[in-house]
């Protein structure tokens, strides 16, 4: 597919999950697949995995202008700066092609109006139970 869409050759080598793990924590690769799913509902739960001296930096990918931006929002207390500052520094992830995202991850849920205590907004996507409840209706 990619030698007929980019004109890329590709030789697809498939490892056992603990050689491929270790193949990318060496780099010894040139393209490799990658997951994340956010531990917390913040930005820096995907940007920081891209700073320099991350040890979830598998990519091996390594930029000042990146780490200097991720090291201001350390510094900001306001919400609109530091939104911003994250946007600029997604935007340097972006102008590297650092990474190519190909797919999202989608769970998608059918939830009763009368269903209480439900937000969908959990980032690892865990429901508890104990904190539902049924509205009269």
């Amino acid at each position: 597919m990619w030698k007929k869409n980019i004109g890329v050759n590709v030789k697809l080598v498939n490892q056992e999950w603990k050689t491929f793990l270790d193949t990318r924590h060496q780099g010894t690769f040139d393209v490799a697949r990658a997951g994340w799913c956010a531990d917390y509902n913040e930005p820096t739960s995907f940007l920081n995995t891209m700073l320099s001296n991350s040890s979830m930096n598998t990519a091996h990918y390594k930029s000042p202008a990146f780490d200097s931006i991720m090291a201001e929002t350390l510094k900001v207390t306001d919400e609109a700066r530091r939104t911003a500052l994250y946007t600029k520094a997604e935007q340097q992830l972006d102008k590297d092609s650092a990474i190519v995202p190909v797919y999202y991850y989608v769970n998608a849920r059918l939830v009763k109006p009368w269903v209480g205590g439900y937000t969908g907004k959990d980032p690892l996507d865990n429901t508890y139970t104990r904190n539902m409840y049924i509205v009269k209706h």
